[in-house]
């Protein structure tokens, strides 16, 4: 990688330097010359650090064989016990606080007498005065001849007619009427509510640890290849 590096800024710098030295050459005299151009920087990086690999021991030949052991592997268990206990319980009651006398309604049919009004119809004749047409003979007094003349004379002429006149007409109805008489014994009564205690089981769970052990047999001696 250093090479490489080296080498890309070795020919950075001669590509720069050729065309310069043959613009000199071609140069007239009495041409200015210019100043030699400017060094680049050198990229050259730095060295990188080369990691060291721990040095691994000799592996050797290994014949040892493994003996027989035991492993422990506890057991985890769950295991229900159960207690005698109490608990509170509210019990609600009935109880009698007095007596009072029921009531109990009965009807018994009566006989009254209720009142009706009722329209009965009679004929009335009743006079109304009115007019009539008589013929009256006069004498004329210039002529002196006789002549027949209507005139108008009152005349009272009666006519019938109904009236309708109310009447109470009294007629006798059965009706129920309703009476009191005492009835059976009521008792008057109040809810109570009774604290009591009463028995009960309590049931837990406990996590116990079982001891467990595992039988691990011995293995026969192994010969490795040694390590190259």
């Amino acid at each position: 990688m250093k090479q490489r590096l080296t080498c890309y800024a070795l020919l950075l710098t001669c590509g720069l330097l050729a065309p310069a030295s043959a613009r000199a050459q071609e140069r007239k005299p009495g041409e200015e010359t210019l100043p030699p151009p400017t060094p680049l920087p050198s990229t050259e990086l730095p060295p990188l650090p080369v990691p060291t690999v721990p040095e691994m021991p000799p592996i050797g030949p290994s014949c040892a064989a493994c003996p027989a052991r035991i492993i422990s592997v506890p057991r985890l268990t769950l295991l229900e016990q159960q207690s005698a206990t109490t608990i509170p319980q509210l019990k609600v009651r009935e109880e009698v606080v007095g007596k009072a006398v029921g009531l109990d309604v009965e009807f018994r049919e009566e006989k009254q007498i209720v009142t009706e009004w009722t329209v009965k119809p009679r004929e009335v004749i009743q006079e109304v005065p009115c007019t009539t047409m008589v013929p009256v003979k006069t004498t004329d007094p210039c002529t002196g001849e006789c002549r027949t003349e209507y005139k108008s004379c009152p005349v009272v002429r009666p006519v019938k007619i109904i009236v309708n006149d109310p009447v109470a007409v009294q007629r006798v109805v059965t009706v129920s009427v309703p009476c009191l008489k005492p009835g059976k014994p009521l008792l008057v009564k109040k809810l109570a509510v009774d604290a009591t205690m009463e028995p009960a089981i309590c049931t837990k769970m406990q996590l116990l640890t079982m001891p467990n052990e595992v039988h691990v047999p011995s293995c026969p001696p192994t010969c490795l290849p040694p390590h190259p």
